[in-house]
């Protein structure tokens, strides 16, 4: 099974091919891994259906790969999505320092609090 995250090169002001779009990378999927596959992968994980417990989502404004991740409630519980302003992803993992703005203590904070429910 196979995940993508198209970083494409579309846009005016920047070096790359214009050429390495989005149809591209899913054109490329198709004939790497074929339609069956990709619709076979996106059903078993859920989509935007996702039937996970214990989970936390937690995602950074500075970091690319947050469009990615769930920012908010809706398709999991609400209670276990955390958005981060002005951190990247992993951020609540490391350990704290003084200087952590208050999303990432927050994450933290409410992290451990999830964490103890469950254990």
């Amino acid at each position: 099974m196979e995940f993508g995250y198209y970083q494409n090169a579309v846009g005016r002001d920047q070096p790359f091919s214009k050429y390495i779009s989005l149809p591209w990378f899913l054109n490329q999927c198709e004939q790497l891994f074929g339609v069956k596959n990709v619709d076979w992968t996106n059903q078993y994980y859920g989509q935007l259906d996702i039937k996970a417990t214990n989970t936390i989502f937690a995602n950074g404004n500075i970091d690319p790969w947050h469009k990615l991740g769930l920012l908010k409630g809706g398709y999991v519980d609400s209670n276990n999505v955390f958005f981060m302003n002005g951190t990247a992803h992993c951020a609540d993992l490391y350990a704290p320092r003084d200087t952590d703005l208050e999303s990432l203590k927050n994450t933290r904070a409410r992290t451990l609090e999830l964490f103890e429910k469950w254990l």
